[in-house]
């Protein structure tokens, strides 16, 4: 039911649903990561303290999930945090398969990420958004 408010548009409907079924259910990654991309949509593409908190808990259910990785970086970057942003991405980049289809879409966003901040992307190490708690989390 909350995927179907989701593509109505009715957001507060959807994250209510999908809340409910978190609540009831086994930890679902999947789930969770739908939740906190319903938050984040009712944000206006802003990742909220509460969407973040949503891809933490899939990270604990799952601990590879890249939805939940790249919203994770997404935060760091829309807060200034751009070297903790991309260190985010360049992990889950390491970690993919080459063959995913929006891999192309993650080293452009590194890229552009890594231009509008003007730094070298090259120069950050890969971290998990784990290693980068305690600094400058959104």
């Amino acid at each position: 039911m909350g995927r179907s408010y989701r593509t109505l548009g009715r957001y507060d409907a959807a994250i209510d649903a999908l809340r409910r079924a978190a609540d009831l259910g086994p930890p679902n990654a999947d789930l969770l990561g739908t939740l906190g991309e319903v938050v984040v949509a009712s944000a206006q593409g802003m990742v909220v303290p509460e969407a973040r908190q949503v891809f933490l808990e899939t990270l604990g259910v799952q601990p590879g999930d890249p939805r939940a990785r790249f919203y994770l970086g997404l935060a760091r970057a829309q807060i200034g945090d751009a070297a903790g942003a991309i260190a985010v991405w360049k992990d889950l980049e390491q970690d993919s398969s080459p063959d995913v289809p929006w891999l192309t879409e993650l080293r452009d966003e590194i890229a552009q990420t890594a231009a509008t901040a003007g730094l070298d992307a090259a120069t950050i190490a890969p971290k998990p958004e784990t290693a980068l708690t305690g600094t400058a989390a959104p």
